[in-house]
């Protein structure tokens, strides 16, 4: 190919030739209907690709330029000489339509993008339709087209939209770019309790109202969302519905028996009211019984059915809550570090209401002295969270010990993850991009290109990553706490208090994380000619984001693999290379890279990377033995059917 060959736009503009925007345009063309997916491969895209490459080569290959047009031309001479009639005429008449836009809007570009975007949705129709069950989904997930459009056609800075189009970075949830929302989010239920005193004394109505709270703060964050330490945060409730049934069940027991005239009740339910407790010696009880046995026993009997009693209503509670909250895939609870009676007993009883059924993601945090070896208090409840595997439920564990002694952590059921000393309450990713290193290898690749310019090609593209960050965290900074009248209204978010209604919210969302995903590390390396180690690569890009940390004040963060998206890159690589021996050949690119440096990969991804496996289950000890032995800070684990 001629490379000073240029391409001629239709508004006069020369740019240089890309030979990936034809692979991508020939690639939309036969994703343009749901028959072609099922019909055609990515070998039929790469063969017409690489024959249009042919054509161009051929007549102008000693031309100045080559206008867009006759770019289209070939690509439809293409599919019809190799029999892709169908799609040939999908992509010709998307063409006309277009065409009769450009016309209609000379004058008026953005109506002309609008109309562009829109007409996009014509592409992707059939595929809605089949998909989704309800009339509302299908209604819902036009309108996310349509934002996602807009998004692309108007906010977003058309080099970036280029590098997302080219499957060189990936730009996450895009349709929501319009709004500003927010991804994820760890939820202080601290904050919650607080402003709802009736969670304090009635565990149906606190789940209820954590219900609310979670949907409430989802209509302003579209990704995941985060209850650390439910063990330990709602053990006040528990404690104060165990109050309530004792208090109950006492004033009953001796009505029942005729002593309530004789026992000062008041007194002992203002002693029940103190308790800090559901651990009590009942013989501090015996002072009220006027030395009468039988009043001792009804004491016993009242404790004793008080402790079940509550056990039951906390175990309705969250086996309701568990099974019944909408949104719950993207729910992640943690659980296991609370030593008390009480957090014990929150423990066991959410455990126990796991099954198949529940879709909500379960974090167990591991630390020794707490619950990792046997000698620890809580050891009974990780071999407990270790059975859930054999209901068919996928449980995460997260080793502590194997992180920085001040870390906070909090991964959640994606892999994603937020590490920091700070406190991570009120805080989560504000948005997501990656970035395609395995393109960058096979580039490097075939231009015959060093190893110095490797490193210089990835630094560009990084750029380009933390650049679109930073745009997209501008234009959600441009946003007023009116936009987030429950998030930053009512406090949720850090260092949201005393933001006016009126007023921006970048004060706030300065403290969520901006993450940076690599895919195709693997692939990457396998590609290349000349030697070079995966940690070679990460630290290179470690570095990089710790400069732009130090440069922009903001919380940038490295992500591990996403397998949606490695599919996504991998489709689009494939379309243009076609099939490369242990790179593109496969369905996606590695979700894990070098298993060996697993943990170095935990460690060192502050926003996550996460080990996924499916294990042959025989009991709990052997789940346990299989933990400790891969020796790595977080590990989702599900039995294998």
């Amino acid at each position: 190919m001629n490379e000073g060959l240029k391409v001629l736009k239709r508004d006069n503009k020369k740019v240089d030739f890309n030979g990936e925007k034809i692979a991508i345009a020939i690639k939309k063309a036969f994703d343009s209907r749901e028959e072609f997916i099922e019909k055609y491969t990515d070998d039929d895209i790469n063969k017409v690709y690489n024959s249009v490459l042919e054509d161009i080569y051929d007549n102008y290959f000693e031309k100045a330029y080559i206008k867009v047009e006759e770019i289209q031309d070939i690509i439809e001479k293409m599919l019809i000489k190799l029999s892709y009639q169908d799609v040939y005429e999908s992509f010709s008449n998307y063409r006309d339509k277009r065409s009769e836009s450009r016309k209609m809007f000379l004058s008026e570009p953005k109506q002309h993008k609008l109309l562009k975007a829109i007409e996009k949705i014509t592409l992707k129709q059939d595929i809605i339709l089949k998909n989704n069950e309800t009339p509302m989904d299908v209604l819902l997930n036009y309108g996310k087209i349509i934002s996602e459009e807009i998004s692309n056609a108007y906010l977003i800075n058309n080099k970036y939209i280029g590098y997302h189009e080219s499957g060189q970075i990936y730009i996450s949830d895009v349709e929501y770019y319009p709004v500003g929302a927010l991804d994820s989010l760890v939820i202080d239920l601290n904050k919650m309790v607080d402003k709802n005193n009736k969670c304090n004394y009635d565990m149906l109505s606190c789940f209820e109202y954590i219900k609310l709270f979670l949907i409430n703060c989802s209509k302003e964050q579209y990704g995941n969302q985060g209850l650390m330490n439910i063990d330990e945060i709602l053990k006040e409730s528990l404690l104060n519905t165990f109050k309530e049934e004792f208090k109950t069940k006492i004033y009953e027991y001796l009505d029942f028996n005729g002593y309530i005239d004789i026992v000062d009740i008041d007194s002992i339910n203002r002693d029940i009211i103190k308790l800090n407790t559901m651990l009590i010696d009942i013989d501090n009880y015996y002072k009220y019984s006027k030395k009468i046995k039988q009043i001792e026993f009804i004491f016993e009997k009242a404790y004793e059915s008080s402790i079940l009693s509550a056990e039951k209503i906390l175990y309705k509670s969250l086996y309701s809550f568990l099974h019944t909250y909408i949104n719950n895939n993207k729910l992640t609870i943690s659980i296991g570090l609370d030593t008390s009676y009480e957090g014990r007993m929150i423990t066991k009883n959410y455990l126990l209401s796991l099954d198949d059924k529940v879709e909500i993601n379960t974090l167990f945090s591991l630390s020794k002295g707490i619950n990792y070896d046997k000698k620890d208090i809580n050891y009974d409840l990780f071999v407990l969270a270790s059975s859930t595997l054999e209901k068919g439920y996928k449980i995460n564990f997260n080793i502590l010990d194997y992180y920085e002694k001040d870390l906070n952590i909090f991964y959640f059921g994606d892999g994603s993850c937020l590490m920091d000393s700070k406190p991570l309450s009120g805080r989560g990713f504000l948005s997501k991009t990656y970035l395609n290193l395995a393109r960058i290898g096979i580039k490097n690749n075939k231009l015959g290109e060093t190893k110095e310019m490797f490193f210089v090609e990835l630094e560009h593209i990084l750029d380009i990553v933390k650049d679109q960050l930073i745009e997209r965290f501008n234009f959600q900074s441009e946003k007023k706490a009116s936009d987030f009248q429950f998030i930053i209204g009512e406090n949720i978010y850090a260092d949201s208090k005393g933001i006016k209604h009126n007023e921006k919210i970048k004060k706030s969302i300065k403290n969520g994380f901006l993450g940076i995903g690599i895919i195709g590390l693997s692939e990457c390396i396998k590609s290349l000619d000349y030697k070079i180690s995966d940690e070679e690569i990460i630290e290179y890009v470690k570095n990089l984001i710790n400069i732009y940390k130090k440069d922009h004040n903001l919380n940038f963060v490295l992500i591990g693999p996403n397998i949606d998206i490695s599919k996504e890159f991998i489709d689009i690589d494939r379309a243009i290379y076609g099939d490369i021996k242990d790179v593109t050949s496969k369905d996606c690119y590695d979700y894990e890279f070098n298993q060996k440096n697993n943990n170095y990969y935990q460690t060192t991804f502050d926003g996550g990377y996460s080990i996924i496996k499916d294990i042959d289950y025989k009991d709990e000890e052997s789940v346990i033995e299989f933990i400790k032995e891969n020796k790595i800070g977080f590990i989702s684990i599900k039995k294998r059917s």
